[in-house]
């Protein structure tokens, strides 16, 4: 239950920060809608600790039932732990009735100034099916459109349901609960429900290509050997194939896979980009995200997790922040039109190096925690600050895969 509630938990901040990413020259609030309270205790911080750790889906029988209950208070607990241990600034509320389910939460955005809030209030209902319903959606105190909603509560309901990990859920006046089965291969059915249809089939054919060149080379990766083999390949569709390459990518490197009926799983590998996992990871994800949400949309994110590291995580990093935007300038080049994808590829078939897409990082600050970052660079409209990010757009722009393109 763990990885499930920090996966979603992660993807419903996601979603709130492109929701956010849309709305922040329109209406945020000037007020928490949650009311201020005293932060969680030690104790209550080692209950939910606890409670998630009791609840890992690897401690149960796959195939076996199990059900997970929650009072509101309890569920509260819970969702303010984990907002706390990933760095955010935020508080939640959660309120029982019969058959529904209130949640509101708000979250502070650092980068447009202090007393500026994204606020949620969401309503589940109970529904005919395993999962529930949304009956309401609010950001920033503004009805959201009913359309957007329910795409998002359909794509994120048809991906739990096609994970087959949820087999029922009841909302009582005092209670939360749950019955899942955990599978194996839940967590890969779970990420395979969330890829658009149009996206999966091109996907599970990189994944396969990936799969091929794993087992004959079972050496560690380097993230430039995989883009060489993922974007190199013969393709009669470069847009397409480019954009299922980086998506694909930014699963397994961060450690998932799609779920593929006829392929055994691929063997999970570290991969590095500076001989540095985390590049790696960060480069992937901010492609992926550029892919999904648009330029702003992944700076947004890829800021908000730089400056939660700096509070209280591994401490703000501008290398990979570099890595950030370096992820988000190759996804942009390769899938901005047919000519520039089919160059890209073209440029890939016969083999990258790092040097071609990925800044060098040598000189770029790391590990500054919230209060030596404030000092050094104030806030991302702090002159000191906007000379280190256009030193890194600059460094991009030099790469060979830039420079030259067309």
């Amino acid at each position: 239950m763990h990885l499930i509630i920090k996966g979603l938990g992660w993807l419903s901040l996601l979603i709130l920060l492109g929701l956010a990413g849309l709305a922040l020259r329109v209406a945020l609030d000037g007020q928490a809608v949650v009311p201020e309270r005293a932060p969680l205790s030690a104790a209550d911080h080692a209950w939910a600790e606890d409670w998630l750790r009791h609840n890992r889906p690897r401690d149960r029988l796959a195939g076996m039932p199990t059900m997970v209950a929650l009072s509101a208070a309890e569920a509260e607990r819970v969702a303010n732990h984990l907002i706390a241990r990933i760095g955010a600034e935020g508080r939640a509320a959660v309120q029982l009735a019969p058959g529904r389910l209130d949640l509101q939460g708000s979250i502070a955005l650092p980068w447009v100034g202090p007393g500026r809030y994204l606020n949620l209030e969401l309503g589940l209902v109970e529904a005919d099916g395993a999962l529930p319903a949304v009956a309401s959606a609010r950001v920033a105190g503004l009805p959201l459109p009913a359309g957007l909603v329910q795409g998002l509560a359909e794509r994120l309901l048809d991906a739990l349901g096609q994970s087959r990990l949820v087999e029922r859920t009841r909302l009582g006046p005092e209670r939360i609960s749950v019955i899942y089965t955990w599978q194996a291969d839940g967590l890969e059915r779970l990420a395979s429900g969330l890829i658009a249809d149009a996206d999966r089939p091109a996907m599970l054919a990189a994944q396969r290509r990936l799969g091929r060149h794993l087992a004959e080379d079972r050496s560690a990766p380097d993230l430039a050997t995989l883009l060489g083999v993922l974007l190199g390949a013969p393709s009669e569709a470069p847009l397409a194939d480019n954009r299922a390459a980086l998506l694909l990518l930014a699963l397994y490197v961060n450690g998932q896979q799609l779920h593929d009926p006829e392929a055994e799983r691929l063997p999970q590998r570290t991969v590095t980009l500076r001989k540095r996992e985390d590049l790696a990871q960060h480069f992937t994800a901010s492609a992926a995200l550029a892919l999904e949400g648009g330029d702003l949309f992944s700076t947004l994110v890829g800021w908000y997790k730089e400056h939660s590291d700096s509070d209280g995580g591994s401490g703000f990093s501008f290398a990979d922040l570099a890595a950030n935007r370096a992820g988000i300038r190759l996804a942009i080049l390769a899938t901005a039109t047919p000519e520039q994808a089919r160059w890209v590829r073209e440029r890939a078939r016969a083999g990258l190096i790092e040097d071609d897409f990925m800044p060098r990082i040598a000189g770029l600050p790391e590990g500054m925690n919230k209060t030596e970052f404030a000092a050094r660079f104030g806030d991302t409209e702090d002159p000191r600050y906007r000379r280190i990010a256009e030193h890194i757009e600059r460094r991009i722009d030099a790469r060979p895969l830039h420079r030259d393109a067309p």
